[in-house]
């Protein structure tokens, strides 16, 4: 309504918005905690309003465990009950645009004031297009420049302008690095970023759309020989249980004369590259996520952790868990 006024019989107040009937298991869960809800419904969506008269304490922020990783969720986080309730619907209505950097989340203000990251490795746009053109694996500089997006912007919107913007600038800087254009369908590109329901989607599809162009300037400038695309297909399939005659026989070649020629042009063994591609990968979930060791070890293709303790510590001469402590030491 209109009315202003805020509730005189209650200090604090907690709306949330659910995108389907709230579970019954969290009603209950919240029944034996000191404060009283409220279930609304309207226009499709179910509201969940809670009152406490007492100070906030231990036992009414109880809510936020209660109601993670249950799916999209919209609330205010506890706020006065005696302001103006009527900016409480815009108030959702402003935090379910972080729903897209924040997919199937409880989303709180909070969440989105610590958005930006605390420490961050800058990447400009010709840090892109030198990755681009050398035919490098993007993985890490998208990530990182998807994390800088990150700290300018969280709607949807506003990402998808500036990612389009960025890939129109990427490309006209191909064009002068290499005084050629490159045939691309942009629009293309800019209607599939629009489909994305995610920002994860977005930025997947961005590198995707790197990755397809950064191929298609190596084919056109005759750069990829057999064991580029062998690189290449390490590159995205090391978690997965790879031999050198499993790669042979996708690209149609003998496994010896494969394993030759890449010793001959890597001065390595291909057992060798592709151990140090996982030990790599390995080292960037230990910095970048809180995924436990034995749950690295098999995204990174070793389904034995025993070996891949061995194997982490034969190329880093510590541990998996103390290079992680030493790599929070450092961002202290």
């Amino acid at each position: 309504g209109t009315d202003k006024t805020g509730l005189t019989d209650y200090q604090f107040i907690n709306c949330s918005r659910f995108d389907q009937a709230i579970p019954v298991d969290i009603l209950e869960q919240l029944e034996e905690l000191p404060l009283k809800y409220v279930v609304l419904n309207n226009l499709s969506k179910y509201y969940l309003i809670l009152l406490t008269t007492a100070p906030l304490n231990q036992d009414v922020y109880q809510f936020t465990k209660i109601c993670a990783n249950r799916g999209k969720i919209i609330s205010t986080g506890w706020v006065s009950a005696k302001q103006d309730l009527t900016v409480i619907p815009k108030q959702l209505n402003d935090l379910s645009e972080a729903a897209f950097m924040f997919p199937n989340q409880l989303i709180l203000p909070e969440k989105i004031t610590r958005m930006s990251p605390e420490i961050m490795i800058p990447v400009t746009l010709d840090d892109l297009v030198s990755k681009i053109i050398a035919t490098n694996d993007l993985t890490t500089v998208v990530m990182a420049y998807g994390r800088s997006l990150c700290a300018d912007y969280y709607l949807k919107d506003d990402l998808i302008w500036k990612m389009r913007h960025d890939y129109a600038t990427i490309l006209d800087k191909i064009k002068e690095k290499l005084q050629k254009s490159i045939a691309v369908d942009e629009s293309a590109f800019c209607e599939k970023a629009r489909q994305a329901d995610s920002y994860p989607e977005l930025i997947t599809l961005f590198k995707e759309e790197l990755e397809k162009l950064s191929r298609q300037i190596a084919e056109e400038f005759n750069n990829i020989d057999i064991i580029d695309q062998l690189i290449y297909y390490v590159d995205r399939h090391y978690e997965e249980d790879l031999t050198l005659k499993d790669i042979a026989d996708h690209f149609g070649y003998n496994s010896a004369y494969l394993g030759k020629k890449f010793k001959r042009k890597m001065d390595e063994s291909f057992l060798n590259y592709l151990e140090k591609v996982r030990m790599e990968k390995a080292t960037d979930l230990l910095k970048e996520s809180h995924l436990m060791v034995y749950e690295i070890a098999d995204k990174v293709g070793y389904n034995n952790i025993d070996y891949f303790y061995k194997k982490f510590k034969h190329f880093y001469h510590i541990s998996p868990n103390e290079y992680r402590r030493q790599i929070a030491q450092k961002s202290k």
